[in-house]
């Protein structure tokens, strides 16, 4: 039995958008303690750094301008806790 998987067209291949996680925070032993949920969460926050950067908020030593407060809230579906960056 073989799979067989339709082609991508034109925009189709922009549908999926991934999070980046570092991969050391799996391969380097100072971050064992850390748990998933920690090392998944700091890839989201990595995600919403990237808009200041698009954005061009940074200032005259090429730093990342935060806002104020950052605006997202993730919730966990496995602890019911809810984190705010």
């Amino acid at each position: 039995m073989s799979l067989q998987f339709a082609y991508f067209y034109g925009a189709e291949a922009e549908q999926y958008i991934f999070y980046r996680i570092p991969k050391t925070l799996f391969s380097d032993k100072r971050f064992k303690g850390v748990s998933m949920e920690a090392k998944v969460i700091y890839g989201l926050m990595l995600d919403r750094m990237g808009l200041p950067v698009r954005n061009g908020w940074l200032n005259n030593d090429g730093r990342i301008l935060p806002p104020e407060r950052t605006q997202g809230i993730y919730a966990s579906e496995t602890t019911n806790r809810e984190y705010t960056f």
